[in-house]
């Protein structure tokens, strides 16, 4: 069974950019943004709003009574599990302005 090369779980603020390696834990190597090989979780079980800024990851998981709002486009490819977005746990996902769901 394939694996990602890494998880990432969103720690920064509301409105804060996809790109921007202080809103991940850990902390991405060589501050480069997740890639398409990568897991990247929201689970701080309240309200979030993010800059897409048009990044690629192969999955996104939404959980733990999150509710994500995408804006700016976000790209989840499937390509290591087949699945390229996980709702699950009372999680939800809003496409906001600009946004969209590339991928799903």
């Amino acid at each position: 069974m394939a694996s990602f090369s890494r998880q990432y779980v969103w720690t920064g603020p509301s409105g804060g950019g996809f790109s921007d390696f202080h809103n991940w834990t850990p902390v991405f190597q060589d501050q480069l943004p997740p890639s398409d090989n990568d897991l990247v979780i929201f689970n701080s079980g309240g309200a979030l709003s993010i800059d897409g800024q048009n990044g690629v990851v192969a999955e996104i998981d939404v959980v733990l009574g999150t509710t994500l709002t995408l804006q700016n486009g976000l790209e989840a490819t499937g390509t290591v599990n087949g699945v390229a977005l996980d709702v699950n746990s009372g999680g939800v996902v809003i496409v906001g302005s600009g946004g969209e769901m590339i991928g799903m």
